[in-house]
């Protein structure tokens, strides 16, 4: 007990000091302050995915979903899970995306934002996968959600996930329009990695048409 205490006051002096985010999450860890430590695990692994390194945020994130579990916060769980299916995928780590596919299914029923990204997950997974009705049909409903919560970005990553998935099984008109759609929602929106994706999944669907 008096360690934990040591180390928490640790965790608040290089806070304080702007200290290494990784560090400071460490220490709130081992003083058990769960909520503090899965916070800066996970800001410590945004700060590094913007330096593209993706081992770093992978152990990162991996220890930030441990914490906010451990904390109770399914919102920050779901929202931890779904930065390592990022990360998994932007490896092509199969057996991590899966895992983080598998967390979401299980938290998807805590809020309707954790559902709509266990759909949209599980179903872009299935299409890379096997290309079948039932993922697609996944990443339709992930839209739905998408729209229902104003989350225009989730919209329009979705969207072109439709898209692409039409024009891999020669349905050209529907990818066109897909497409065309896509693209006109995607205008104003800030570049991230949904929107940039939405780019690369159009522009695959509308060379496949």
């Amino acid at each position: 007990e008096a360690a934990g205490a040591w180390r928490g006051r640790i965790a608040e002096h290089m806070a304080a000091a702007g200290g290494p985010l990784p560090r400071i999450a460490a220490h709130w860890q081992a003083a058990g302050h769960w909520a503090l430590a899965g916070r800066a695990y996970s800001d410590a692994a945004a700060e590094i995915r913007r330096q593209m390194r993706q081992l770093e945020e992978v152990a990162l994130l991996s220890q930030a979903v441990e914490c906010h579990a451990a904390a109770l916060d399914a919102d920050s769980e779901v929202e931890a899970w779904k930065d390592l299916y990022l990360a998994q995928w932007r490896r092509k780590n199969r057996a991590g995306i899966r895992e983080a596919v598998m967390h979401l299914q299980a938290l998807q029923s805590t809020s309707p934002r954790a559902r709509m990204w266990a759909l949209a997950c599980a179903g872009q997974l299935g299409l890379d996968e096997r290309q079948d009705d039932a993922s697609l049909s996944l990443v339709t409903q992930a839209r739905e959600q998408a729209q229902a919560l104003g989350e225009a970005e989730v919209v329009v990553w979705t969207s072109s996930i439709e898209a692409h998935s039409h024009a891999l099984r020669n349905r050209p008109l529907q990818a066109l329009e897909g497409g065309r759609c896509c693209m006109a929602l995607a205008d104003g929106l800030p570049h991230s990695v949904f929107s940039l994706g939405a780019v690369f999944n159009v522009g695959s669907a509308l060379e496949l048409s």
